[in-house]
Formats: C-alpha cells, structure tokens, sequence
C-alpha cells in the first residue's frame, strides 16, 4: 500500500469515528422508557464499535508516523524526513493564517484617521511568497507519499 491510499484510510477512519461519535451522542437522551432501553443497547454496540475504530485508527497513525519519518524529500539543497516536511508545511500555513489576518487589519486601519506604519504591499508580497512555499512544499509531500511503499 503506498503512503498516500495509507494516510487516505487513516483520515477515513478518523471521519468515522467523528460520525461514530456523532451518532451517539444523537442517542444519548429519549424521553420513553422503551426508547432509553433500546438506545442504551445501540450505544453500548456502537462503544464497542468504536473501541475498534480508535485501534485500527492507532495502527494506521503509529504506520504513517513511521513511514513518514523514514521517508526523505530534497528542499532547497536541504534534505527532510518527510514528516519534518509536513511540520514546516504546518508551520507556513500557520505563517500564512497571521500574515492575513495582519493584512487584514492593514485594511481596516486605513479606514480610521491616522497614520499606517505598516505597507499592505510589503505583507501581501510575503503572503505571495509563503503561499508559493506552501504549494511547492506541499507538491513534494505528495509526490513522497505517492512514491512511499508501506508495508
């Protein structure tokens, strides 16, 4: 199975337990009798159920982690455990997420009376540019994830 179909099944089974947990919780308060005995047999088949999700979920986390971790990618002349690529991809998209909501209150100051002491280009222009890091970054994560056999 190759990284990606593998980090696929991993978030199918993490969407799953969500919807699981969803189902539960849709369960958990009736106002009859016959319904609360029933449900409470629903929920106890369906406690089990995803007992069972979170350990295949577990197995796929700990397979992903490490392949991951074995798996190498070249960035800028650099070369990254595929897992410490995806961190950095995190951290830029963090980066981003500020850097846009710092535009963000560029715009709206320059609607009040004042004077701005930050350029709305010069964060745009940085915006730009860590976007384009982030495709790239993200292009290279995938390719490694479609290239990595798991066993």
């Amino acid at each position: 199975m190759l990284l990606a179909e593998l980090i696929r099944e991993k978030d199918y089974i993490k969407e799953s337990i969500s919807n699981l947990r969803a189902h539960i919780e849709d369960l958990v308060l009736v106002r009859d009798k016959m319904d609360a005995k029933s449900n409470r047999a629903s929920i106890d088949e369906l406690l089990d159920e995803l007992k069972e999700l979170y350990k295949k979920y577990q197995q796929y986390a700990v397979t992903t982690g490490r392949a991951t971790a074995q798996t190498t990618i070249k960035v800028n002349e650099t070369e990254l455990s595929l897992s410490d690529a995806i961190v950095i991809k995190e951290v830029m998209e963090h980066k981003l997420c500020e850097l846009n909501l710092l535009l963000e209150y560029v715009v709206k100051a320059g609607t009040k009376e004042g004077i701005i002491c930050l350029d709305s280009v010069e964060v745009l222009d940085e915006i730009n540019g860590v976007r384009a890091d982030i495709k790239a970054l993200g292009l290279k994560i995938d390719r490694a994830s479609w290239e990595t056999e798991v066993s």
